[in-house]
């Protein structure tokens, strides 16, 4: 392995972020600590998890994903080095509240097919009432457009790129692990990447 590949999430927020070329957040603090660790690596952005789910086994060697168990039997999972929260953000006038106040109207929610929070709501929201987009960029537009009342996916991600007039709803209906999967290739430098974890602090 001559240079170690590492891939991020760019529509998880809560997790990374990029400025002017520089990484940053909780998970760009953990690869630092791998970096020192294995010394040549290769820092990659990628749209969504969609796309990191898309190279496994020739894109990347290590990615920061959900902690999935359906995308267990493709990686290994690091423990997790943080949790992140789920919500739908609402156009503005919808009088839902909460989660379950949404769900009792039995209208449609915008998701992200392949995004780890789809796969909780698809347990939680009748079939026919989630709409499922081929990306993160693809899901904003398709709500900014009307498709659907509702939008799914992180707290933090609505936080920073704010849609106007629209409001998140008041609690979550899931919380999601953040971990380092590692490419079956790369299952060997786990111990390295739990120490990396270990140093990082992160809560």
């Amino acid at each position: 392995m001559t240079s170690l590949r590492i891939a991020f999430n760019l529509n998880n927020r809560a997790v990374v972020q990029l400025h002017d070329g520089v990484f940053t957040g909780p998970a760009a603090k953990v690869a630092r600590h791998i970096a020192e660790a294995l010394g040549d690596v290769t820092l990659k952005g990628n749209a969504d998890a969609r796309s990191i789910l898309q190279d496994i086994g020739s894109g990347w060697d290590m990615a920061f994903l959900a902690a999935d168990p359906k995308r267990a039997h493709l990686m290994r999972f690091s423990t997790p080095y943080l949790q992140v929260r789920a919500t739908l953000l609402l156009h503005e006038g919808n009088p839902a509240t909460n989660f379950a106040e949404y769900l009792a109207t039995g209208q449609p929610i915008l998701s992200v097919a392949g995004a780890a929070y789809h796969g909780h709501l698809a347990r939680l929201v009748p079939e026919s009432c989630l709409i499922a987009a081929e990306s993160a960029a693809d899901a904003r537009q398709r709500f900014a457009d009307g498709d659907a009342p509702a939008l799914a996916g992180l707290r933090a991600t609505f936080a920073d790129r704010p849609f106007p007039e629209t409001r998140m709803l008041q609690d979550d209906f899931a919380t999601i692990s953040q971990a380092v999967a590692l490419a079956p290739e790369a299952a060997s430098l786990l111990t390295t990447v739990e120490i990396a974890i270990h140093k990082a602090g992160l809560p």
